[in-house]
């Protein structure tokens, strides 16, 4: 299909950013509403996550999370119908990208990619802040104040766990964060292969943003 991933696809972080690169020149064009939409979005988002609010750690605030779901951000993919955006793949990436230069917490991506798969399919979509578990055999995540749930990778895609009750401390923030981990327990929802590719279109967008910043 047109966003197929190379294999391997997650691994290697400079062979997301080639593929990605490689996808906008040869298969993806942003049509000129999508780029208005981008460029319209480009300085509030500058505005609410500028770099330097992460010397006080790489969460982010109540506030900044209040006013991402007021710009639409974080239900951009989901049908206005469900209380989102209704916004495509296209203008989905294209919005990665934007918080990628921002160097947006994980969280903010995780949640965006897979609000939609949060909720059944015919509901509104909820409140749900969705944090990123790393793929290891005793789950870690990194801490985001408020996360509901979380996004856990798999060879596959990804699945939506629970934010289990019993957390521990890993690290205390050596690297800038702190990290957690427990039992997450059975999946939620397991991404099908549409959510999956979406997912992977933006963790290579934010990417190619963090590489731009």
């Amino acid at each position: 299909g047109q966003y197929d991933l190379p294999a391997p696809h997650i691994e290697n972080g400079q062979l997301f950013r080639d593929w990605y690169a490689m996808q906008l020149s040869l298969q993806y064009q942003p049509d000129k509403d999508q780029r208005a939409l981008a460029d319209a979005l480009a300085d509030p988002i500058a505005a609410l996550l500028p770099v330097a609010r992460l010397h006080a750690g790489t969460g982010e605030d109540e506030a900044t999370w209040r006013q991402l779901r007021e710009l639409g951000i974080l239900a951009a993919g989901v049908a206005e119908a469900r209380g989102g955006s209704g916004l495509g793949a296209a203008e989905q990436i294209l919005i990665a990208e934007l918080l990628g230069r921002q160097l947006a917490s994980p969280a903010v991506f995780a949640t965006m990619a897979t609000l939609d798969a949060s909720a059944e399919s015919d509901r509104s979509v909820g409140d749900h802040r969705i944090a990123a578990a790393f793929p290891v055999e005793d789950s870690l995540w990194i801490e985001e104040a408020g996360a509901t749930m979380l996004l856990a990778s798999t060879p596959e895609g990804g699945a939506l766990h629970a934010m289990p009750d019993d957390q521990r401390l890993i690290d205390d923030g050596s690297w800038g964060a702190r990290l957690l981990g427990g039992d997450i327990g059975p999946a939620l929802h397991i991404l099908d292969p549409r959510e999956a590719r979406l997912l992977r279109l933006i963790d290579a967008a934010a990417l190619s943003g963090i590489a731009a910043a």
